[in-house]
């Protein structure tokens, strides 16, 4: 039997390890396949995300100086005087929008729902995007789209978006249960505490953007508003 001389050894040892590192690098047809439907899923996921940007910056401009309450009941953009609040929010807890007059009736002060900064507080916190707590909507880095123009959030949010979410998500909780079932199967059986918390959260792989569960849920509700009219 032949011995090999160590130097021999250790060429044939760095042949074989550079054929193994070659063939670990080296992608598989299903490697290949399931990166081009990574990417196919990606394109399909921005995609979505440009059409919902559209259709809330859209919206946006046409709600400015608005009342969202009036939108939500009647599909109108209308504006109330200076000072003037909306009857729609009349004997209603501004929080969740319950009829005070009610068995369950109560005001802010004792309202077991989260406001909607604290509950997307709480829904993006330790997450790695921003969202302004006040209107929802991405902020810093993230508002790629330009929500924020002056890059002005929280408490001095300049995205004309402020009231509207909002209103939105609470109109549907409160008068059309069946139509926020339709978009969110089972969310309209929360509890008014769990819905605020569910409101404010957003994914943590949420692709493009990062859009809060309200959010979405006020693009499917314009997105029924437009094909209703």
């Amino acid at each position: 039997m032949q011995v090999m001389e160590p130097q021999n050894i250790r060429k044939v040892a760095r042949i074989a390890e550079e054929k193994r590192v070659q063939g670990q690098s080296a992608p598989s047809s299903s490697k290949t396949i399931a990166n081009t439907l990574d990417s196919t899923h990606a394109q399909g996921e921005a995609a979505k995300v440009e059409s919902q940007y559209q259709i809330l910056a859209d919206f946006i401009v046409k709600a400015k100086g608005t009342c969202p309450e009036c939108y939500c009941r009647r599909g109108d953009f209308i504006k109330h005087f200076s000072g003037e609040r909306c009857r729609e929010k009349h004997g209603k807890c501004l929080r969740c929008r319950l009829d005070q007059n009610g068995p369950d009736g109560h005001g802010v002060k004792s309202c077991p729902a989260m406001s909607l900064s604290s509950s997307v507080g709480a829904g993006t916190r330790g997450r790695s995007f921003q969202v302004c707590y006040r209107c929802a909507l991405p902020s810093g880095k993230q508002d790629r789209f330009g929500f924020h123009p002056e890059n002005k959030v929280m408490n001095q949010c300049d995205s004309n978006f402020d009231g509207i979410a909002e209103a939105v998500g609470w109109y549907l909780y409160r008068e059309e249960p069946a139509v926020l079932g339709s978009i969110f199967p089972g969310i309209e059986d929360l509890s008014a505490k769990e819905y605020s918390i569910w409101m404010g959260v957003t994914d943590a792989t949420h692709g493009p953007a990062p859009w809060p569960n309200i959010i979405k849920l006020v693009v499917a509700f314009i997105e029924n508003r437009s094909r209703e009219t």
